[in-house]
């Protein structure tokens, strides 16, 4: 299948961004400023969720005023390379010598900068898959993007590596952050020779109003019902992503060198996930696909928080892989449904307050479930539980939304 040059260019920056999630977010910068500089995984927590609160209360302003100005390539460049850099930093901080102490204090603030531009960029993303999906449906442009961005972590994960087995996991992230700066060339290529539209900045009382966007959401029937299961759903799907690596060396003691092939298998299940969801999405359309998503975390965050040994848990990994595939190629399109393309940045602005919004509390439920006194691993083991109560909620909220309209 033949695909147009702005589908490629566009698929190309989720190959980009999965690498920064895969290396950054899941697998090493958690495991060295916990097991590494000995940091508490509260304090972790903190750190990644202070971000995302400011993620979700500037997003949908800079959201609004990309749609206002057509800025959403010139933002999505820009929070890019603010990522890049700071990513960068972390690698130069942990071959800096400074105290232990210091050094901490330091990655923990450089990690949350880097993640509030890693997820603001996301936004801008987004909001170009209806223009770059004219000649394709978005459930199948969107599966593209999900399922090229885990190619990029399957990549990411084995390019990496050797660094970290010559050196120390905050070896990991220079080459993270080059990767990512080449991944993302596409997508500024395409950001130069789209148009944009010359205009003045807003008023900051247009510009600051979150309060009139949240209400504007009851103008679209379904939308403030999809935020909320959102955030439930995301609230289990984040904390899962970003607690991996962690959860298999507390419960399993499961080694670096076989957590990366854990990890490669599970995103191979999620490629499989992204592009099956999207020919689905365009078959049944983008609510039906998401509505079985939902059950396929309730009952896989269950079994693992059961699984009794570690074969079991390797099994179990290639059906969460699916579902995390699955879960943002049928969400964006619902999305883009539910709302006009006029207001595209300023919803998945919104979007982003609902996810991130839920990113903010699922790692600190997380970190405060895991210091429960159970015997064993069973702290951890009850942190998924949590998890997977958390997406119930959600779904039994999701199961009244109203009819959707076929893309």
């Amino acid at each position: 299948m033949r695909l147009p040059w702005k589908i490629w260019a566009w698929a190309s920056y989720d190959f980009a961004n999965t690498i920064f999630s895969m290396n950054v977010v899941s697998l090493y910068f958690a495991q060295w400023v916990i097991f590494d500089l000995g940091q508490k995984e509260l304090s972790y927590s903190l750190s990644y969720s202070l971000s995302m609160l400011v993620v979700a209360l500037t997003l949908p302003v800079l959201g609004s005023l990309a749609d206002r100005h057509l800025y959403h390539h010139r933002f999505l460049v820009v929070f890019t390379l603010f990522c890049i850099a700071t990513t960068t930093a972390l690698g130069l901080l942990g071959n800096s010598g400074l105290p232990v102490a210091t050094m901490a204090l330091s990655a923990l603030i450089l990690f949350g900068v880097a993640n509030y531009f890693f997820e603001g960029g996301i936004v801008f993303y987004n909001s170009l898959l209806p223009e770059v999906s004219k000649e394709m449906g978005m459930g199948k442009t969107s599966g593209i993007g999900v399922g090229l961005g885990y190619f990029g972590t399957i990549a990411g994960l084995y390019l990496v590596r050797p660094f970290v087995a010559d050196g120390t996991r905050a070896d990991a992230f220079i080459p993270t952050a080059v990767m990512f700066l080449i991944f993302s060339i596409p997508i500024f290529y395409l950001a130069y020779h789209t148009r944009h539209v010359k205009g003045t900045l807003v008023a900051p009382t247009y510009s600051f109003n979150l309060w009139n966007i949240l209400k504007e959401t009851r103008r679209h029937p379904g939308l403030t019902r999809f935020l909320i299961a959102d955030f439930l759903l995301e609230d289990a799907v984040v904390t899962i992503i970003i607690y991996m690596a962690v959860y298999m060396q507390k419960v399993y003691a499961i080694p670096d060198s076989v957590k990366t092939n854990y990890l490669a298998l599970a995103t191979t299940a999620a490629i499989a996930g992204a592009f099956l969801a999207g020919w689905v999405t365009d078959k049944i359309g983008p609510r039906r696909t998401l509505k079985s998503v939902f059950i396929g975390w309730l009952l896989s965050l269950a079994a693992i928080a059961f699984a009794p040994s570690v074969w079991v848990f390797y099994i179990l990994g290639g059906f969460v892989g699916m579902f995390l595939g699955a879960t943002w190629t049928s969400s964006r399109p619902l999305l883009a449904e539910l709302v006009p393309k006029e207001k595209l940045g300023q919803f998945f602005g919104l979007y982003s307050l609902s996810g991130r919004a839920a990113a903010i509390i699922g790692p600190i439920v997380w970190g405060l479930v895991v210091k429960l006194p159970l015997a064993g691993s069973g702290s951890y083991r009850a942190a998924v539980l949590a998890l997977d109560l958390m997406v119930l909620f959600g779904f039994l909220i999701y199961l009244k939304m109203p009819k959707e309209k076929k893309i």
